[in-house]
């Protein structure tokens, strides 16, 4: 199981909205959810669900691992991911 985020880029009403998710294969989810618009989606996220030694991550782990990714969106300045 898996924690997945992306966003839309080619969809102007959801600028700077981020979708986050928990499913087995993500990819295959967020096809399933974009459904037969088939919109180009951007991965910003994907993690197994299961951290170490095998229980579940914190949302400081998460945080963590969204930072080093350079890719991790960012809202004015700040590390904090828009609220939907």
């Amino acid at each position: 199981m898996n924690i997945y985020a992306y966003t839309l880029p080619n969809d102007a009403t959801k600028t700077g909205l981020i979708k986050v998710g928990q499913a087995g294969n993500s990819d295959q989810r967020i096809k399933e959810q974009i459904g037969a618009t088939r919109q180009l989606y951007e991965k910003v996220f994907d993690q197994s669900a299961l951290a170490g030694k095998r229980t579940s991550p914190t949302t400081m782990s998460i945080d963590s691992s969204s930072k080093e990714d350079s890719n991790a969106p960012k809202e004015n300045g700040s590390d904090a991911l828009p609220m939907t």
